[in-house]
């Protein structure tokens, strides 16, 4: 995973992944700290604050077309993959969940990362990738999920032919 810098549609806010001070040259990714920062003030402040010994936890985030918002999703508890999708509205500053459980967990796991997230004028959709355990079928599986903005799950599944064996 690479370092993030993402503009938000009215140029106002700017949303980066922020490598923590201790993680130095060489790391794997980004660890958890998703920032944003007004462009004409400079405030800035964190969205996310996810244990550096976590990598990937948290996805780029993503603003809302309009720019109003961000969302990004956070992999919030490793042993049972529990995947949450948080909300931050700009303009009052505050942060909601606005998927308590992604259900990723139903498929064996969701991996190291938290899924990456795009959102469009017609609804969120999220890829991530499922390492299955020895419980399950051995390889990893490729999925998405497709969201309304505000949080109801219109479809999900998995991408056919997408298999890769570990």
């Amino acid at each position: 995973r690479r370092n993030s810098l993402v503009l938000s549609a009215t140029g106002e806010w700017a949303a980066l992944m922020v490598l923590p001070e201790d993680i130095g040259d060489g790391a794997p990714s980004p660890t958890g700290n998703l920032w944003l920062c007004n462009i004409e003030t400079g405030e800035s402040y964190a969205l996310s604050n996810q244990s550096p010994q976590q990598p990937g936890a948290v996805s780029d985030g993503v603003f809302s077309p309009d720019g109003g918002r961000i969302i990004w999703t956070e992999l919030v508890d490793y042993a049972s993959s529990r995947v949450t999708m948080f909300v931050h509205d700009l303009a009052s500053g505050e942060t909601n969940v606005l998927v308590d459980a992604l259900g990723l967990d139903e498929h064996c796991g969701a991996g190291a990362d938290a899924p990456q997230v795009i959102w469009g004028e017609h609804g969120i959709a999220l890829a991530y990738s499922i390492i299955d355990d020895i419980t399950c079928d051995g390889y990893e599986d490729y999925g998405f999920s497709y969201y309304a903005d505000d949080g109801t799950l219109i479809n999900s599944g998995f991408l056919d032919g997408l298999e890769v064996e570990p």
